[in-house]
């Protein structure tokens, strides 16, 4: 990275950090901050490349570069494995689909997922659970592009993650998944709906599976009860001779 991207992402980072750019809110293009910084477009490509890393921002086609968070977030993870880590526990785990319903997207549900605000979206309500478990370990909403439609009546039969419905029917494939995992506490209508109580401790996942041209494919939006699930992630460390 060079000094001037270096440099460049520091007062990006700081504009950030003091509310000029707000989260949700786009950044000025890259032919904008070439002519305020007087910098090369590789320059500036590089700097936002730097964001993304530290997870202050995220560039979505169609929409533009999107604040993601005023600071770096330092649970911020990108690596390897774990979209796989997603689909062996879709395919350990049943769906009951408890509702069919197409959305149009508005401004806040655009930051959720990653979509444009004004796209129409299918939303599937949906409760996941482990084989032999009446309580659900999960409940998700999965928004899904309406042309991926015909994949809405095989997520009940099929044992397989949605994702990878989708990727064998319509020949697409997921190139990106961006994951957010924050903690949470059970509203009563969640509680109702999970079976379990409200205030209760859960974790909030949401996801955003994009293709190699940064289009956004689906997106989930789940709610786990603490004491039904757990992440657990094991690291190899390279060391170097």
């Amino acid at each position: 990275m060079t000094t001037k991207a270096v440099n460049l992402a520091r007062v990006m980072t700081r504009e950030i950090e003091s509310g000029r750019y707000p989260v949700g809110g786009k950044i000025p293009t890259e032919a904008a901050l070439q002519q305020r910084f007087d910098v090369s477009r590789h320059t500036v490509r590089e700097a936002l490349r730097a964001l993304k890393g530290r997870g202050l921002v995220y560039a979505r086609a169609g929409i533009g570069t999107v604040v993601r968070a005023n600071a770096p977030d330092t649970s911020f993870m990108h690596g390897a494995g774990t979209l796989e880590e997603v689909i062996q526990f879709g395919e350990a785990t049943r769906m009951k689909v408890l509702e069919v319903k197409s959305v149009v997207v508005d401004d806040a549900l655009a930051t959720q997922v990653g979509a444009r605000a004004g796209q129409e979206l299918l939303r599937l309500s949906v409760l996941r659970h482990r084989p032999r478990e009446a309580l659900p370990a999960g409940w998700l909403l999965i928004y899904l592009r309406p042309e991926f439609g015909e994949v809405v009546d095989r997520v009940e039969s099929a044992r397989e993650p949605v994702l990878r419905l989708v990727e064998k029917r319509y020949g697409v494939r997921i190139a990106e998944v961006v994951q957010r995992i924050v903690a949470a506490t059970l509203t009563a209508a969640q509680a109702r709906t999970l079976k379990s109580s409200p205030g209760k401790p859960a974790l909030h996942v949401t996801r955003q599976y994009f293709d190699p041209q940064d289009r956004l494919l689906m997106a989930t939006d789940a709610l786990y009860p603490s004491e039904r699930f757990s992440h657990n992630t094991r690291f190899r460390i390279q060391q170097e001779h």
